[in-house]
């Protein structure tokens, strides 16, 4: 299977990021590093939408790359592709939103069977790309 999820390289240790987080959070990255998919969730949403944590893109994106790599379930691994998609449009970055959409659509045809596509993903990346090219 391709690595839908390497756009950029946001697999940076840990030391090479300053980060700022709630000390609950902390005993989650042992695991998370580990394979816990639900405390890899909850450090990618922390860095993500700030929840807990100061956000920080290059670990929200660690994170999710952990929970596409740990789990089978195609929900979670079209989050972990969608989201940084959706980042990007906010912060302006058109290529790289781009690039996950077509990330998105490659895991999508190789992954999941056509009557369980969400057909409003398309409807979404139509309108998020109009205008911008």
């Amino acid at each position: 299977m391709k690595d839908h999820n390497d756009t950029k390289n946001h697999n940076a240790p840990l030391s090479d990021n300053s980060f700022m987080i709630d000390s609950d959070l902390l005993p989650l990255f042992d695991k998370a590093e580990n394979g816990c998919l639900s405390s890899q969730i909850k450090l990618a949403v922390a860095f993500c939408e700030g929840e807990g944590a100061k956000k920080n893109e290059a670990l929200a994106r660690k994170f999710e790359k952990l929970m596409f790599d740990t789990t089978d379930d195609y929900r979670f691994k079209l989050a972990a592709l969608w989201n940084p998609a959706i980042r990007a449009h906010e912060r302006g970055d058109l290529e790289d939103m781009k690039a996950y959409f077509h990330k998105v659509i490659d895991f999508m045809q190789e992954n999941v069977p056509m009557e369980k596509w969400d057909f409003s993903l398309f409807e979404v990346m139509e309108k998020l790309t109009q205008g911008k090219e």
